[in-house]
């Protein structure tokens, strides 16, 4: 027969309603009260009943993490997926399910009216930050915990985690420019996104304080789907032949990379990708590109938001995770040619 709440109490002499704020992780509970209720819970092998929990503290143990719209193939970009997988892992952790949810039609206003309304989830974390977002200023609005994967604007009502996405693309441009590139092409995601601004500020501003003036021929925008990064690259290619390209996603660099060899420029031109995917080691030439985490982004996220439900370290407000350039075969020094 399972152990119940009072068979814990009595093993480690104490009253049920103080197993119940150990559970519920009450501070008023000393340390050796709660390493006594602990060791009798293993003792018995208690499991907690999580429903009669969050019925009587009016909670769910449940977070939400909201997707893109999948018409842009989230699931398919690697980033997503290691983010999830952070989320997941602390979420599981810490006692917490995780709901994994996308807008229709990408009307993630609406998807977030209905969470917090129907009262599902405890708490929220958006992947995506865009200016003017209507779903993060109604969670500011009700006072709904969330955390945003990403800078938000007004950073002094949310939650966040992120890069330092400025400086990790200032020093990949400055790495090109050592060693001699000048005609540095930047292809991104679509320019509604913080992340997109960000990256290519600290391309600008690289290559301001080198000297070199920006041409926007160069500056190219586009959906994280190979095939438009290839039709991109093609459009760059028209009007020059760039000595290096730095693309924010590796899904990008790829398509990057399948236009140069169509023009057999494969070993011309330097290319740089972003989240140093399974894809950066096996494509050739190998693809450099820049680590990001986006496990630690996740775990992080759900830290900080299962770290506030829970009244835990209340004067961390966001997370900053580190972001490294990793070298390889596609933006060494290259082999000079005129297209």
């Amino acid at each position: 027969m399972p152990a119940t709440m009072k068979d814990v109490a009595r093993l480690a002499n104490v009253s049920t309603s103080t197993v119940s704020r150990v559970l519920a992780g009450h501070p008023a509970i000393s340390a050796d009260t709660t390493q006594r209720v602990r060791d009798a819970m293993a003792a018995l092998n208690y499991q907690p009943n999580q429903i009669a929990r969050s019925l009587s503290n009016q909670t769910t143990r449940t977070i939400a993490l909201l997707m893109p719209d999948p018409s842009a193939s989230p699931l398919m970009n690697a980033f997503f997926v290691s983010a999830i997988r952070g989320v997941m892992t602390y979420a599981r952790k810490n006692g917490y399910y995780l709901l994994l949810t996308y807008p229709e039609n990408n009307d993630t206003e609406t998807l977030v009216r209905d969470l917090v309304g129907s009262r599902r989830t405890d708490g929220i974390i958006l992947t995506t930050v865009i200016k003017d977002d209507p779903a993060l200023a109604f969670l500011i609005a009700q006072n709904h915990p969330h955390v945003v994967i990403g800078h938000p604007y007004d950073d002094h009502h949310s939650l966040w985690v992120d890069n330092d996405n400025q400086a990790i693309v200032y020093e990949v441009t400055r790495r090109l420019i050592e060693q001699g590139c000048r005609n540095i092409a930047f292809l991104s995601g679509a320019d509604e996104f913080r992340v997109t601004l960000d990256r290519q500020q600290g391309y600008l501003n690289a290559l301001r304080d080198h000297n070199i003036p920006v041409n926007p021929d160069l500056i190219h925008r586009s959906r994280f789907i190979e095939t438009l990064a290839a039709e991109a690259t093609r459009e760059i290619l028209k009007t020059c032949l760039p000595d290096a390209v730095i693309a924010t996603d590796d899904t990008l660099a790829v398509g990057v990379e399948k236009a140069l060899r169509e023009f057999h420029y494969e070993h011309n031109v330097a290319v740089v990708g972003f989240n140093n995917t399974l894809i950066a080691q096996f494509v050739r030439p190998a693809l450099s590109s820049v680590e990001i985490n986006a496990e630690q982004l996740g775990y992080y996220a759900a830290k900080l938001l299962i770290s506030h439900l829970e009244g835990i370290d209340l004067h961390i407000r966001h997370y900053l995770i580190d972001a490294h350039f990793i070298e390889r075969e596609s933006s060494r020094p290259r082999v000079k040619r005129k297209k």
